[in-house]
């Protein structure tokens, strides 16, 4: 019976400590999952300024690019 029990006692301490690990690895990985979804939402914002900020410079070059021309042709009539 007392072996019985050294080996009961050492499965439940081995088990006990298997309970552990899992916890803190379930812990561990919720944390990067969340660190990896606050990294892409900010690439996701990141990515959405960039395009606005294409989007205002395209239309910055539509309009110097019509103000170039009226000038050209603004010369093209004085001389």
């Amino acid at each position: 019976k007392g072996k019985h029990d050294e080996s009961l006692a050492a499965v439940k301490s081995e088990l006990e400590d298997l309970k552990k690990a899992h916890a803190e690895e379930a812990r561990s990985l919720l944390e990067e999952r969340r660190m990896l979804i606050l990294a892409r939402n900010a690439f996701m914002v990141a990515l959405f300024q960039t395009g606005r900020q294409v989007w205002d410079l395209e239309a910055d070059a539509d309009d110097l690019e019509e103000d170039n021309d009226a000038l050209k042709q603004s010369m093209a009539d004085k001389y």
